[in-house]
């Protein structure tokens, strides 16, 4: 399985340099994970395939920034109820 890592930013979407250097190359990765939130992955998605030469694109949402910490998770009764 090919790896490849990106970050980009909110500001950066557009212009993200994962979508210039993934256009250019034969092979790049099998799965892209796009964690930009709920309807904006699913744009950025939509407006990328065939651009990008990838087997698949995984929308994650908020997954990474969970797992990172760099977000708190909403309180557990909002988590119990389904609506995180």
């Amino acid at each position: 399985m090919n790896l490849l890592m990106n970050y980009c930013n909110e500001n950066l979407i557009k212009n993200c340099a994962i979508v210039h250097s993934c256009s250019y190359l034969p092979v790049i990765a099998d799965v892209l994970w796009v964690g930009l939130g709920l309807l904006k992955q699913e744009r950025w998605i939509e407006e990328h395939i065939g651009k990008i030469k990838v087997s698949r694109m995984i929308g994650v949402g908020a997954a990474f920034d969970f797992h990172s910490g760099t977000v708190k998770k909403a309180p557990r009764y909002f988590r119990n109820v389904g609506l995180e």
